[in-house]
């Protein structure tokens, strides 16, 4: 790794605990610039002008299975409904992977991070579930009617309902079956036919991850 790429990782990482600490509103650049070995403002502002800047790389930072993304998309070999599904398994994976991960869905999952979460599913990922959508229309492993709408209710249902940081609540494990039931029964309703057992078993551990933070 470079010492460009070792320092831009070390100011995320700092900016990624002090958001959790603090809270991202109450961290300032200075805070970040010192926690990041004491880097100078100017090193700091070389790689991100504003705070902004940092919230929006860490996705793309904790989330490794982005940097594959375009290649999964120009995979011909993968009929669109195979794409979804490998998506959401390596999203899981992914966040699971790493302890900062975890962290960064707790700070999402905060009300001050709520505009940043919801600018990010409407930017991000309900345009990547509509065009994964659109694509299964097109090539026969999807039948759905309004590919916008599904887009926008997908994303809801998995990034906020499916968070026992949003909801406060931990469960059973009989109330996390029937969580993943309702959610698996949900989707084959609209038309995505997106479950398999690892799914549901990724699913599981994701919640009880998460829960883990929660208690």
């Amino acid at each position: 790794m470079s010492s460009i790429d070792k320092t831009r990782e070390l100011i995320l990482n700092s900016a990624l605990e002090l958001f959790i600490e603090k809270g991202y509103h109450e961290t300032s650049t200075n805070d970040i610039r010192i926690r990041a070995n004491n880097l100078s403002r100017g090193g700091l502002y070389h790689y991100f002008p504003r705070k902004e800047d940092i919230l929006n790389a860490l996705p793309e930072y904790l989330l490794p299975y982005k940097a594959s993304l375009d290649n999964l998309m120009e995979n011909t070999d993968l009929t669109a409904m195979e794409k979804i599904r490998l998506l959401l398994k390596e999203n899981y994976k992914g966040v699971m992977s790493t302890s900062k991960g975890v962290m960064f869905l707790k700070l999402l999952s905060g009300s001050e991070s709520l505009n940043f979460l919801f600018d990010n599913l409407k930017s991000s990922i309900v345009p990547l579930y509509e065009q994964l959508i659109r694509m299964g229309n097109e090539d026969g492993s999807m039948n759905i009617t309004e590919p916008e709408y599904t887009a926008e209710f997908l994303a809801i249902l998995l990034n906020i309902w499916f968070n026992p940081l949003f909801l406060k609540t931990v469960g059973t494990e009989e109330e996390i079956d029937g969580r993943i039931n309702f959610l698996e029964n949900t989707t084959n309703f609209l038309g995505l036919s997106l479950f398999d057992e690892e799914i549901r078993e990724l699913c599981k551990s994701l919640w009880l991850t998460l829960s883990e933070i929660e208690n």
